[in-house]
């Protein structure tokens, strides 16, 4: 994301975001990322065009990386980790078709066993040691991985709860968050995505797309 807004420059477009989710971490500096270079996010799919086998300047562009598409917000999903990236919009948009879900963070603890082989060699003179062991690794093997659930710790829940603060979303999201169990998903309803300002307001994607294109053009 930096690489890309670095790319832009000064231009200001809007992110269109879907996603069931990922990592708290990971998920909050995108958002930050996004509030602190003052942009609008939107829940919406992209639809990326197919290049007909004529259309040569669209091959031309799809060879260079670059795709073309529309907007289409039409059951787009935001859901868990997603919607922390969503508060990092300077507008939040979400429209009547779009879900925004959350539910309570999940947290897991990996075991790593691994098998490490080393070779100990010291000097001796006339059988007493004359200098340190040393100590080489000969080879090192991961034996086992066993990753299991545990209970996520207060503080974790504290920093969602300074980082909504932070973006100016309602403190009713916690307890929204908090409520639903990990494996399954709240949907909020217009009327929390209202009282918890996690969505600003409910323009049309394609409106907010073409405001963006006409203000680059401008």
């Amino acid at each position: 994301l930096k690489k890309v807004l670095k790319q832009l420059g000064k231009q200001k477009l809007p992110i269109l975001i879907e996603s069931p989710g990922g990592t708290v971490e990971e998920s909050l500096a995108l958002g930050r990322i996004i509030r602190a270079n003052g942009l609008d996010i939107a829940v919406s799919k992209t639809e990326l065009q197919t290049c007909g086998k004529s259309d040569a300047i669209c091959l031309a562009r799809k060879v260079q990386g670059i795709r073309t598409g529309k907007p289409n917000a039409y059951l787009a999903v935001c859901a868990s980790a997603c919607a922390f990236t969503l508060a990092g919009g300077s507008r939040r948009i979400v429209g009547r078709a779009s879900l925004v879900g959350v539910h309570e963070v999940a947290s897991y603890r990996t075991t790593v066993r691994i098998l490490q082989k080393y070779k100990i060699s010291q000097s001796h003179f006339l059988g007493v040691p004359t200098g340190a062991k040393k100590k080489v690794l000969i080879s090192s093997k991961k034996v086992s991985e066993k990753t299991e659930q545990v209970k996520t710790a207060e503080v974790e829940y504290k920093k969602l709860a300074v980082y909504f603060s932070e973006m100016g979303i309602g403190e009713k999201i916690n307890g929204l968050m908090r409520a639903a169990p990990h494996r399954s998903i709240h949907v909020l309803t217009r009327e929390e995505l209202n009282a918890t300002r996690l969505a600003t307001d409910m323009t049309s994607v394609e409106e907010v797309v073409q405001t963006a294109r006409l203000l680059d053009t401008d």
